[in-house]
């Protein structure tokens, strides 16, 4: 598929008026009320994604925010880290994801303002959930907001996800055109 043609199909599907609905419009944190201690990344693809952290992140000592957190760290225990902030919806679940020192309750589709100082973070993951935004334009720039001069913004996706509160958007996409949207 020529750039041009992914371009354009990938245009008409983010600027339609619905681009960003849901299946399950209901509030999300019911939705997310219910723990999911389920396996979101397969052991391959969990270790690719460390790898590629690791590699990527240059700091000595990084302050790194997990974005739409869960109980599963994707941050390699290797990496020295100086603190880790998860931000997601169910408290149960990121008292359990053991690299976190610092869990915090917010719903960026309610809210997408991040609740943090400008230029606080040195890496923001965001693993396996961009899917799930109805806002991503208003939340990546507050990623930039908050994270330092040079820091590391990481999105990683699959091709699974949650269909009831997935956008329109992503689940009518392809994978190159996610890739184009992410971008």
């Amino acid at each position: 598929m020529s750039n041009r043609r992914l371009d354009e199909k990938t245009k008409r599907l983010v600027y339609t008026q619905d681009a960003f609905s849901r299946l399950d419009e209901s509030d999300d944190f019911i939705f997310y009320e219910k723990d999911r201690f389920v396996n979101h990344l397969d052991a391959n693809a969990l270790v690719v994604v460390e790898k590629i952290l690791k590699s990527l992140c240059i700091e000595k000592s990084p302050k790194i925010l997990d974005l739409m957190a869960g109980w599963d760290s994707h941050i390699p225990s290797s990496l020295q880290v100086q603190t880790v902030t998860g931000l997601g919806l169910n408290l149960r679940e990121l008292e359990r994801n053991p690299i976190l020192d610092r869990c915090i309750i917010h719903d960026l589709n309610q809210d997408p303002r991040l609740p943090f100082e400008d230029q606080e973070f040195d890496v923001v993951i965001n693993v396996i959930s961009v899917s799930y935004l109805i806002k991503p334009f208003e939340v990546f720039r507050e990623v930039e907001r908050i994270l330092k001069p040079g820091g590391l913004f990481l999105v990683v996706f699959s091709d699974r996800y949650f269909a009831p509160k997935a956008v329109k958007i992503w689940r009518d996409a392809g994978m190159e055109e996610r890739l184009w949207l992410v971008e």
